[in-house]
């Protein structure tokens, strides 16, 4: 996966994209969430999750990011 640079015109960037390229996964992004949010870069928009499900996906995930850090508090 190649990085994408900022400084590109949005033409440049469209034609980046349409090639692949996406940017890199920031450093402390959880692993899975970068996954998942690839997916909303997909080309074909059906490829693309849809609202509903992004919701869903960031519901189950804060809820559980809140058990585990509750967890370890106790």
């Amino acid at each position: 996966m190649n990085g994408i640079t900022l400084a590109l015109d949005g033409n440049r960037i469209s034609d980046e994209l349409q090639s692949g390229h996406r940017l890199a996964k920031p450093e402390l992004c959880n692993p899975l969430i970068f996954s998942w949010l690839l997916k909303c870069w997909e080309i074909k928009p059906e490829d693309r999750p849809t609202f509903a499900e992004a919701k869903d996906f960031f519901r189950s995930q804060i809820a559980q990011n809140w058990k585990n850090e509750y967890e370890n508090v106790l």
